[in-house]
């Protein structure tokens, strides 16, 4: 038997973590944004997820060439959209549970490599969602935990 130069899943994986997710970025790449707001609205973490499209959105724009201002046009409004529905995402984390919403700011998700919504936030110059009180504390605690690493290195 040859050995392939990726690990494909075994044969018995049931499927995708969270096929909303994943059809929620394939729509994304397909340019269907009516699809994209559909599966978001699906999937287990839209507050990821919705800072996650905003950087996706703006990378697309950023491709796209002068003759492609229409598409342009249409882009824009979608990463604002994406903008407020994280803040909503956290405003209604922050009803249920402050030490819940540090945690989930704070967690590394394995999914989009180890990063934090506190980085995804920065990525995307997201600069409401920065300016909430919870992001201010978690990055207030980035900030004194790197301090207390480097002192005692």
């Amino acid at each position: 038997p040859s050995k392939s130069l990726v690990d494909l899943p075994d044969s018995d994986n049931k499927g995708f973590e969270d096929p909303f997710r994943e059809l929620c970025f394939w729509s994304l790449f397909s340019l269907k944004p009516e699809l994209v707001n559909y599966f978001w609205s699906k999937a287990k973490n839209p507050l990821i997820i919705a800072l996650m499209l905003v950087k996706l959105w703006e990378e697309i724009y950023n491709c796209l060439t002068i003759d492609e201002m229409d598409l342009k046009e249409e882009i824009e409004p979608l990463m604002e959209e994406y903008r407020e529905l994280a803040l909503k995402c956290l405003e209604e984390y922050q009803d249920t549970n402050q030490d819940l919403n540090h945690f989930i700011l704070m967690f590394r998700n394995p999914t989009f490599g180890y990063i934090d919504l506190i980085d995804v936030a920065g990525f995307t110059d997201n600069k409401d969602f920065i300016a909430t009180s919870d992001a201010q504390i978690c990055i207030e605690n980035k900030w004194k935990s790197g301090m207390r690493c480097s002192l005692k290195g």
